[in-house]
């Protein structure tokens, strides 16, 4: 029975080399130093992860006013597909949870914002709105123009307020784009002032350790529309989604960023809010992506990593911290509605192909 030995270790290999195709590939070490070390996932949260689960946990805020969470997922899909299906920005983000969404033109025009309706309940608080105590982010000039470009005793009031804030929506879009952070919304809706280039600021620095091995992606998101790179395309959206409150009609600036080899992914997306109708003064998502290592073309596979921050500033005490938590649910519980909704679309689109 010489042969027993190597009958037993040819089976061996044999059993080896199908478990380790069906296996998933381990987490990139600089990715895994990245979740356990600066996001604090732990050794089972990241065994989840590996095998395909949605592990999502809520990270300590700057401060007392801002709310940050992060989930990831292992996606058994070519990264390339997720790039696709994140530039078509309305398909990508169809859910229950989005009422209403439409990709900005380039040039801008009217007709982009021809789906975004307002609720009632928007247009009656436009129509009480006054400087310090308006139930919509404004500033004090938006504020003003409501009371004075809109006869409220009209049959058409609903119609002509809400083309109002239409046009509003297109002239903050064509100041960022021409100024920049500096042309972000100073509102005057509540007594205190809230500047959402000073809250951004804020979202920026509380997200250094993931911003670190990325200047150049920090460079833009800051000093846009002054610098340009060769690795950056973005483009610019509005939504109108759920919230359990109220609907939020926000406006955001996709940035899609392909970062030099050799470093902790091959992808980052930062999603960065120009403005946001209700409860958020500022947001920022940032979405990193790393491939399998070794790169298999057999199985094309890539880790997701999804950090979101959320500003609360202007919420009054009284209620920010039930607002706060509300917000904390939302994002810990819509992440993971996220990552899996992600993950099974480019999972069933790849096995389709």
């Amino acid at each position: 029975m010489r042969w027993a030995p190597l009958l037993l270790a040819a089976l061996f290999a044999i059993v080896f080399e199908a478990a380790s195709a069906s296996a998933p590939a381990a987490i990139p070490p600089e990715t895994q130093a990245l979740l356990r070390r600066q996001l604090g996932f732990s050794a089972s949260e990241l065994t989840a992860i590996d095998q395909g689960h949605p592990a999502v946990r809520s990270l300590k805020g700057g401060d007392r006013h801002e709310v940050a969470t992060a989930g990831a997922v292992r996606i058994d899909a070519p990264l390339g597909l997720f790039v696709d299906r994140f530039n078509d920005i309305v398909s990508f983000k169809r859910s229950s949870l989005v009422l209403q969404i439409g990709k900005f033109s380039n040039p801008l025009s009217l007709r982009d914002l021809e789906g975004l309706t307002l609720d009632q309940a928007d247009v009656d608080d436009l129509r009480r709105c006054r400087a310090g105590s308006c139930g919509l982010q404004l500033t004090a000039d938006q504020i003003h123009r409501f009371s004075q470009e809109v006869n409220w005793s009209e049959p058409d009031a609903s119609a002509r307020a809400s083309r109002l804030f239409r046009e509003m929506l297109i002239e903050s879009v064509t100041a960022y784009q021409t100024s920049g952070n500096s042309a972000l919304p100073e509102h005057r809706d509540s007594a205190d002032a809230v500047r959402a280039a000073d809250e951004f600021r804020a979202l920026v620095t509380h997200s250094s350790s993931l911003l670190r091995e990325a200047p150049e992606l920090t460079e833009y998101l800051m000093e846009y529309p002054r610098v340009t790179s060769p690795r950056v395309q973005d483009f610019m959206y509005w939504s109108k989604e759920q919230f359990g409150l109220k609907p939020v009609v926000s406006i955001t600036h996709a940035i899609v960023y392909t970062p030099q080899p050799g470093g902790v992914a091959d992808l980052m997306i930062a999603s960065k809010q120009i403005y946001a109708s209700h409860y958020l003064d500022g947001s920022l998502a940032l979405t990193l992506a790393a491939v399998d290592r070794p790169v298999s073309l057999d199985r094309p596979g890539f880790y997701m990593l999804y950090v979101n921050r959320t500003r609360t500033a202007s919420i009054p005490p009284v209620v920010g911290g039930i607002v706060r938590r509300f917000i904390t649910g939302r994002s810990n519980s819509g992440m993971e509605e996220l990552l899996l909704m992600v993950k099974q679309r480019l999972e069933a689109e790849h096995a389709n192909k």
